[in-house]
């Protein structure tokens, strides 16, 4: 999602056709979760923070964020400021590709 490319492909679930959409168009795309054993292995070193992300009139969509940044800028502001289109937000049973630009406000649960 965070190639140059502006249109991709897309598969919704219990379709038999592909879609084409525009990447500029598109808030939230949903999918299933990815599992990788190596990448899981690498990202339970990583901080994660909870958040519910805002996204205009559109809604809502909460889940985790694994913060894959540098030692010293690991805040979700940091994370939040990178310069891809798209962010992951892991939710349950379903990731979430955000588009950046359109989050509108950012609810991070603080852990206690």
């Amino acid at each position: 999602m965070n190639e140059t490319a502006p249109f991709f492909a897309f598969l919704p679930d219990d379709a038999k056709d592909t879609l084409l959409l525009n990447k500029h168009q598109v808030a939230v795309l949903s999918v299933p979760p990815f599992h990788d054993d190596d990448a899981e292995s690498e990202d339970a070193e990583l901080p994660v923070r909870h958040v519910t992300l805002e996204i205009g009139e559109r809604g809502r969509v909460e889940g985790d964020l694994v913060i894959d940044m540098p030692v010293g800028q690991r805040r979700v502001l940091d994370f939040l400021n990178r310069p891809e289109a798209f962010l992951t937000l892991r939710g349950v049973g379903r990731w979430h590709l955000v588009r950046r630009s359109l989050v509108t406000r950012v609810i991070e649960t603080r852990e206690g």
